[in-house]
């Protein structure tokens, strides 16, 4: 367990709380679990601001994942309570604040991305976890990303906000729940075949599905050509199905605020 007590422990600023600030500009992750035998380790992290080596002006992108857990290969799953800390500034091309490959029965509470390539990238089987008053703001590429058959996950009170390119993207996710998200002013460079949303399934082998949306707040920002909800099934075909949104609000949207490529949603 890494809990802060309000010293700096690495990296100064005049921020209260833990820093750890991170300068290597190899690739090299902030933080690393790659399991290389079965296991199942418990981490917990607290009252933490993890600070990587890249910079805004002038821009950089050098740094690896802020956090990444992975099984490299095994059958090994992390088990991963992370309450109040923020992670910023890893802004290597691909990478992430949070990156997460076989994590199940985890809780995210109060957990702060922003200022990094992806914001949080949730993979191959992300299954059964809870994240709570989430954000992702502000990143080069992709907010949120989901994807590896990630499933049963319950997402409460998530941000994704000014997010360069899509703020939420999903491919390959079912059987999970998002309470009142609030998605605003994504794909802020306008980017073509990015959108607020963006669901891209694969029929058979890759399908979203049963993904419900509660209470959605979206608003679109500076984007007119890709914003907006988008579900593609690459073949055509049902890709998408079962995404449902009850209740919720859309403001400022605009001409292309939902788009289907294809059947299946």
């Amino acid at each position: 367990a890494i809990i802060g007590d309000g010293r700096q422990i690495y990296g100064a600023d005049n921020t209260k709380g833990t820093i750890l600030h991170f300068y290597l500009t190899d690739g090299s992750d902030g933080f690393y679990w790659g399991a290389t035998a079965a296991e199942r380790p418990h981490f917990r992290f607290e009252n933490l601001k993890i600070i990587g080596p890249d910079t805004l002006s002038p821009a950089t992108s050098t740094s690896g994942n802020g956090f990444h857990f992975t099984d490299d290969g095994s059958t090994s799953v992390a088990d991963i309570v992370m309450r109040n800390v923020s992670v910023s500034m890893f802004r290597g091309s691909g990478k992430a604040g949070i990156k997460i490959d076989w994590a199940e029965y985890s809780v995210f509470d109060n957990v702060k991305v922003w200022y990094c390539d992806y914001g949080w990238y949730l993979d191959n089987s992300f299954n059964a976890n809870t994240l709570i008053c989430c954000t992702a703001e502000w990143c080069d590429s992709v907010g949120m990303y989901i994807a590896g058959g990630s499933s049963s996950n319950t997402f409460i009170s998530l941000v994704i906000q000014s997010n360069k390119k899509a703020g939420l993207k999903i491919e390959h996710a079912v059987d999970s729940v998002f309470v009142s998200p609030h998605i605003e002013n994504n794909n802020t460079r306008d980017t073509v075949g990015e959108w607020d949303m963006n669901f891209i399934g694969v029929p058979t082998t890759a399908v979203n599905q049963r993904l419900d949306f509660i209470a959605l707040t979206l608003s679109f920002g500076a984007a007119t050509t890709n914003a907006g909800v988008n579900f593609t099934s690459t073949p055509a075909g049902s890709g998408n199905n079962a995404i449902r949104f009850l209740g919720g609000r859309v403001n400022n949207p605009k001409a292309t605020s939902l788009t289907i490529d294809s059947g299946g949603y």
